[in-house]
């Protein structure tokens, strides 16, 4: 078994990446406010030593509530609430070497008073939150600023929704 321990800044360790058989579920959520402009968020990645821009996600418990799950993720790493929350699809983001799953949630009806993290972990470094218009993240991944599979993977489910423009 592979294992990469990398140290987060509380020198906790930041994140495990290795080949496993146990099942792991998560959940990436396109936060989508009443003008089409979607949620991200900015952090620094530990494993791969990188600040990326992507959807707010997190892992659910096993045989945990996506829905529930996603609306947690939601309020604490962007400070926003959903007045609606549905599953829109699942995707596997590197099915060749874990077997993990991750539920796409579409989360509508958005409000909140101040943009920003509620909550991290000790793993978590989340430096900003903003809402990005389609046209602002298709350049974000067309530049390569978004380069996150599970937010590229979860993106293109959502613009392939009929009701998508």
């Amino acid at each position: 078994m592979f294992k990469l321990c990398p140290r987060a800044p509380d020198a906790s360790i930041a994140a495990e990446a290795r080949f496993t058989s146990k099942p792991k579920q998560a959940v990436a959520v396109i936060a989508v406010d009443d003008n089409d402009r979607i949620a991200l968020v900015r952090q620094h990645r530990y494993p791969i030593d990188a600040t990326t821009l992507e959807l707010p996600a997190g892992e659910v418990a096993l045989g945990g509530d996506p829905i529930e799950q996603a609306r947690r993720e939601l309020v604490e790493e962007t400070g926003i609430l959903a007045g609606r929350v549905g599953v829109i699809g699942r995707v596997a983001p590197w099915p060749a070497r874990v077997r993990r799953y991750c539920d796409v949630v579409l989360a509508d009806q958005l409000s909140w008073s101040q943009l920003g993290p509620m909550a991290q972990d000790g793993d978590e470094a989340i430096t900003q939150v903003d809402l990005y218009a389609p046209d602002d993240i298709r350049e974000a991944i067309n530049s390569g600023a978004i380069f996150d599979g599970p937010t590229l993977s979860s993106l293109a489910i959502y613009w392939a929704l009929p009701s998508v423009k």
